[in-house]
């Protein structure tokens, strides 16, 4: 299943995908949901660019120490993040992805792709790992 497919679930879907409840969030699914929301729509309310890009990494982090990934790993996710958008762009750095791409005010389609192309390389996602 894709990140674009995991977009269109429900809560209640990913929520059962999860092994949650539709009315108690683990962290786990909370993080996960969120970041199914954002990434859904990321210029509905979540913030200009940065905000968002900000969210989607603390939530893949927060994603990490649920599962009980090493501390280390947990904290190069930012440097992980920054390899990506050179290996995508060619260019990168110090600078954050929104400002790589120059946005300020919304989120733009090769933004979300960047993002989306991130978590799913993060957290690898297929329905049997969060069983």
């Amino acid at each position: 299943m894709s990140i674009d497919d995991l977009t269109k679930l429900t809560v209640v879907d990913a929520e059962r995908l999860l092994g949650g409840t539709a009315t108690h969030y683990s962290t786990r699914s909370f993080a996960f949901n969120r970041l199914l929301n954002i990434l859904r729509e990321p210029n509905g309310g979540w913030g200009a660019p940065q905000a968002v890009e900000l969210q989607v990494l603390l939530l893949v982090e927060l994603c990490h120490v649920a599962v009980g990934v090493p501390r280390e790993s947990v904290d190069g996710t930012q440097a992980r993040f920054q390899a990506f958008i050179f290996a995508k762009l060619g260019t990168g750095g110090p600078q954050d992805l929104a400002g790589t791409l120059k946005l300020t005010d919304s989120a733009t389609d090769e933004f979300t792709r960047i993002l989306k192309d991130f978590v799913t390389s993060e957290l690898s996602i297929r329905p049997s790992d969060f069983n």
